[in-house]
């Protein structure tokens, strides 16, 4: 950990969504010759039947091109040609090791704390509550890793690491995670996952089978036919899904103007995740208790959930951690808070990935009388493109972008355009539950003695883990509990 004045440096929903457009030239290289639109010149209004996703099967990675299914309702559903020659590539060996999973959860907890930083310097003040969702933001770039090449894949690879050691994240150590995260098929999980890349009707053809394949079998991804020359109805459509695969917590991720008539493909990665906790809190007890929002500050009154009970916890490099376990025990709630007389600014700027990632290994069972205070954290669509350059991607935002891997030969002059991300978080008796979306924007482009009492009341960071691999799906920040 860095050093300095101070020390050593939830159902929830997540959604990454990818879109690439194009220049006036790509368009015109991508539409196909006398090749009628895969849905028709005017596509019929949809049936009155709930609209079905059609999931890709991730277990046979497909090797056909991507076509529209005939008859799908609303956007149109994409599967693999039946048949098709076999041009993909073996899937990458998923086997992750306990270093791995290590390596990997401090990437990933790296990237956090980096956008949390990078909100900061963007508004001048460290003093707000944010949370962001590094595990939707990696599996969006990777979809967006697996179609690129050259400088941008190397740029989006040293976002996780080395080189060589992101490139391995994306292909090899992030499916392992996702294998173990969702379960298809099984239902009442706290956590579960949907991937979808919409295309656009005029560049269907041009997509390499090889994209497909891999972003199916990566990912478990799906797909469907857009026409993005109606931009407000396919961003409605986005967004739509959007909102039906975070339980309605993400209704809007995409925001006026970020689809354009020259977009040309999003893909959208979306996470949801919602538990009790292991031991829930009585309402009854739920009392108003000071929290210090700062040095100097006045303290603050706010609702603070209050019982007596085992708590993992324990003091690292100053910080005082604490681990709550949801429901089965699965996932859990880690809170790191620092010392007394220091900010949540410098807690934020000297803490580093693989410290947060450390956390858990070093606590022990403790009973106290835990005071943890009520909090929630409104979802609003934040600009990642400044952040994600300040990091070194550059490259995939301007004219020597390379997304042939993608399109093919309709992805010249196609770079991203924005990257967004929208993210909630309600902590209370009950449980957890919070919802975040990523979206990448582009255009052509026994007898004891009396518990001590351990108070979280002061300024801290927080994460949502999953217990096993140490894989943090959330993470934030909490300036002041009173905050929505």
């Amino acid at each position: 950990m860095k050093r300095s004045a101070i020390f050593t440096r939830t159902r929830l929903a997540q959604l990454a969504l990818l879109v690439l457009g194009g220049t006036a030239a790509a368009c015109a290289l991508a539409q196909p010759k006398s090749t009628p639109s895969p849905t028709g010149t005017a596509a019929p209004a949809p049936p009155k039947t709930k609209a079905k996703d059609i999931v890709l099967d991730g277990a046979a990675p497909p090797s056909g091109a991507l076509v529209a299914t005939p008859g799908a309702p609303g956007a149109g559903a994409m599967v693999a040609t039946p048949g098709a020659p076999a041009t993909a590539p073996r899937p990458a060996r998923r086997a992750n090791t306990p270093a791995h999973d290590s390596a990997s959860a401090g990437a990933l907890a790296e990237l956090a704390l980096d956008m949390l930083r990078q909100q900061s310097a963007a508004t001048g003040n460290a003093q707000e509550n944010a949370v962001v969702s590094p595990l939707s933001l990696a599996a969006a770039l990777g979809m967006i890793h697996a179609g690129t090449s050259g400088a941008g894949a190397q740029e989006l690879a040293k976002l996780m690491g080395s080189q060589s050691s992101g490139e391995r994240f994306y292909s090899a150590r992030l499916p392992a995670i996702l294998d173990r995260l969702a379960k298809p098929g099984e239902t009442g999980l706290p956590f579960v996952m949907a991937n979808r890349v919409w295309v656009d009707k005029s560049v269907l053809p041009a997509i390499p089978p090889t994209y497909g394949a891999i972003v199916t079998d990566r990912f478990n991804a799906d797909a469907a036919v857009l026409a993005f020359a109606q931009a407000g109805a396919a961003r409605a459509e986005i967004n739509a899904w959007v909102g039906r695969k975070t339980a309605g917590r993400i209704p809007e991720l995409m925001p006026e103007g970020s689809v354009s008539p020259s977009t040309k493909l999003v893909a959208t990665n979306a996470i949801h995740f919602k538990s009790k906790w292991f031991e829930p809190f009585d309402p009854q007890q739920t009392v108003p208790k000071p929290f210090h929002v700062g040095p100097g500050a006045a303290a603050k009154q706010v609702p603070t959930m209050v019982d007596e009970r085992q708590v993992r916890i324990g003091t690292v490099d100053n910080i005082s951690v604490f681990e709550l376990p949801f429901a089965g025990e699965e996932y859990t709630l880690l809170l790191g808070m620092a010392p007394a007389g220091h900010t949540l600014n410098a807690l934020e700027t000297d803490l580093e990935g693989l410290d947060l990632a450390s956390w858990s290994a070093q606590l022990k069972p403790t009973r106290c009388r835990l005071e943890l205070p009520k909090f929630s954290i409104a979802p609003a669509s934040v600009p990642l493109k400044p952040a994600l350059q300040a990091l070194g991607v550059k490259t995939v935002f301007g004219q020597d972008a390379d997304f042939s891997a993608l399109l093919g030969h309709a992805g010249k002059g196609v770079m991203l355009d924005n990257v967004y991300q929208s993210a909630t978080i309600i902590i209370d008796e009950r449980g957890g539950e919070a919802a975040a979306a990523t979206g990448a924007a582009g255009a052509a482009k026994s007898f004891s003695l009396p518990a001590p009492a351990c108070a979280v009341d002061r300024p801290f960071i927080f994460a949502v883990m999953h217990r096993a691999s140490g894989t943090p799906l959330f993470v934030g920040k909490v300036a002041d509990p009173s905050q929505h």
